[in-house]
């Protein structure tokens, strides 16, 4: 008697009724997208790529296997979005329907030449097939595994910022970090990439087909669909964990951008002819860039331990300006930095290829520019700083190691400078390793003389009562030239020192990370010669001041004038700067100064 074959055992109903139900929900997904106006060429990924996994899937006569292998690829891809929803961060309809797109494409392409190694006799290049196959694999679910695994070990997501200051880091250093950062939950983590990606590998071999029993003709037509969707749609799809290295990528690629362009803006400056310097100005001018310097932890803004007793004597002297309301654009040095020394920043759009440097401006307007570093100058990748600093006509960075240890303190940059006595128009830039992370190793033992339990705390805090030693000393031996005109001091972030919390890592903002110093040294000379620009200096110590604006502020100081569309009122010693309270940002325009609950230095902390 006839026996009818059960449903599960006909391949040809599964694959009518798999294209049954995609055709209905992709009408309903297309109708939908057509309804609310946003239909586009983008609308037809989902229809696309489920399309190409359905098929890859039918090749293996959908057997439970594949279906298994699938449904976990599938799973993991899709878990990133859950775990934006675990912590409350918003994600959108688009978000989960790309998600969807690249898991089913991905998996489509990778399932298919898993299938299509079948066909090759000979064992060794069989093997070397498959093993290409599951290296592929590996690499694309390492996205989203990554996302999960930096959560696991860090409590917060990964994003282009963190990739970023690795990608700004060498080899060496970024083993030095893992070394001080390596606890259980890193070994979890990475336990569980380890496991995942093994899990993926197994169930995509168990599902090897042995002897392929499919039509040539369908599986070349389903191999140039898929190859197609693969080439032309996935690469083009937003998911979230591809999104963060394209984001990351093209902040490299600006980076590279600006260093190429260097040429062409050095060319546009020399055809200016209306740069110039105020007749009033002129002489040795300063910038001293600190690393890691939070005010909350200076005594001159009401720290509770004398860790800058020099400042507080010049303070008390009126030889230097304090500003209270000093932050940081951002906190990490080459973003804060990149803003600082150009003319791009947080209030103005200007791409950053086509952005004045200080030292491009100071070079054409007449000033001989030098560059001292106790920082590296390269890491995996050349930075914004590294290129500004390049355009100086004396360059020297003396920290020659490849870590985050400095052969030199802070204080062999003093035994480095030359004799200005023949020089008329002096720009010098220190770039100081000052209180960066491995607080206790940036200063001599002489320097440690505080004692509590928190062994951290106490070398950061030596680390900046050695810089202040530093600040005295450099500014007495500059002060002797008659030419002296202005040193300023400012830091490029801040730092977070409480909880147990040592770091100035963006996704985990705290305005501690970015609350900075800024103190102005002006010459009697200044004074006398330029004395509206210092009662304009005086009368802001309590504006709100970022140091994206470093820029404006020191071409007020150095007098260079004629620079085309520029404006005066972001720079700090102009009579018209304009920086409000509720226009002031901080992390790239991300965040509002004013929200800091500590932004009238109300409360004053004690070690």
């Amino acid at each position: 008697m006839f026996r009818k074959e059960p449903f599960f055992n006909n391949k040809k109903s599964i694959l009518r009724v798999s294209l049954t139900v995609w055709a209905v929900l992709m009408a309903v997904f297309l109708f939908d997208r057509l309804y609310d106006g946003s239909i586009s060429f983008k609308s037809f990924y989902l229809p696309i790529t489920t399309f190409a996994a359905i098929l890859s899937i039918s090749i293996y006569g959908f057997s439970k296997k594949i279906i298994y292998s699938f449904l976990w690829f599938f799973f993991i891809c899709i878990s990133v979005l859950v775990l934006q929803l675990c912590i409350d961060i918003d994600s959108k309809i688009r978000d989960y329907v790309n998600a969807v797109s690249f898991s089913c494409g991905s998996f489509a392409l990778i399932s298919l030449v898993f299938y299509l190694t079948c066909f090759i006799k000979n064992k060794k290049l069989s093997l070397l097939s498959k093993g290409l196959v599951f290296i592929f694999t590996a690499l694309i679910l390492l996205f989203p595994l990554s996302i999960w695994a930096y959560y696991l070990a860090e409590d917060e997501l990964l994003t282009s910022d963190i990739i970023l200051a690795f990608a700004q880091t060498n080899v060496d250093e970024s083993f030095e970090y893992a070394e001080s950062h390596l606890d259980f939950k890193w070994i979890v983590a990475f336990l569980m990439i380890v496991l995942s990606i093994s899990a993926t590998i197994i169930s995509l071999k168990k599902a090897e087909i042995i002897k392929p029993k499919i039509k040539l003709s369908y599986i070349l037509v389903i191999s140039l669909f898929v190859m197609a969707q693969s080439v032309y749609v996935v690469p083009d799809i937003d998911y979230f964990s591809i999104k963060v290295l394209k984001v990351t990528g093209r902040q490299l690629e600006q980076f590279e951008l600006f260093k190429k362009a260097a040429f062409l803006r050095e060319q546009r400056l020399k055809e200016l002819s209306s740069i110039k310097l105020n007749e009033a100005s002129g002489g040795i001018h300063v910038l001293v860039i600190g690393e890691s310097h939070c005010k909350d932890r200076m005594q001159i803004y009401g720290y509770k331990r004398k860790n800058t007793p020099n400042l507080l004597n010049y303070k008390d002297q009126n030889l230097a300006l304090v500003f209270n309301k000093a932050y940081a654009s951002f906190p990490q040095t080459v973003p804060a930095l990149t803003y600082a020394l150009t003319e791009q920043n947080q209030y103005k759009n200007k791409k950053l290829e086509d952005a004045f440097s200080l030292i491009e401006l100071a070079n054409v307007a007449g000033y001989e520019t030098y560059w001292f570093s106790n920082q590296r100058k390269y890491g995996m990748y050349e930075t914004p700083t590294s290129v500004i600093s390049s355009a100086a006509n004396h360059e020297e960075w003396i920290n020659g190691t490849s870590g985050m240890q400095s052969i030199f303190y802070d204080d062999e940059l003093l035994k480095r400078l030359p004799d200005f006595n023949d020089k008329k128009n002096v720009l010098l830039i220190l770039h100081l390793m000052g209180s960066h992370q491995k607080y206790s190793e940036r200063t001599p033992d002489s320097f440690k003389i505080f004692l509590s339990e928190d062994k951290v705390l106490d070398s950061y805090d030596a680390s900046i009562l050695f810089v202040d030693d530093f600040l005295d000393k450099l500014y007495k031996k500059l002060s002797a030239y008659p030419q002296f005109q202005s040193l300023t001091f400012i830091s490029d972030h801040g730092e977070e020192l409480s909880g147990g919390i040592y770091d100035h890592n963006p996704t985990k903002f705290t305005f501690p990370m970015v609350r900075i110093p800024l103190v102005i040294f002006c010459s009697n000379a200044l004074k006398q010669n330029r004395g509206e620009l210092y009662s304009n200096l005086k009368q802001h110590v309590n504006k709100v001041w970022t140091n994206d604006l470093t820029f404006d502020l020191m071409l007020g100081l150095l007098g260079i004038e004629g620079l085309p569309d520029y404006k005066n009122n972001l720079d700090l010693s102009s009579k018209v700067y304009s920086l409000s309270e509720k226009k002031a940002m901080t992390l790239y325009g991300k965040k509002k100064v004013r929200t800091d609950k500590n932004f009238n230095n109300a409360i004053k902390l004690r070690p």
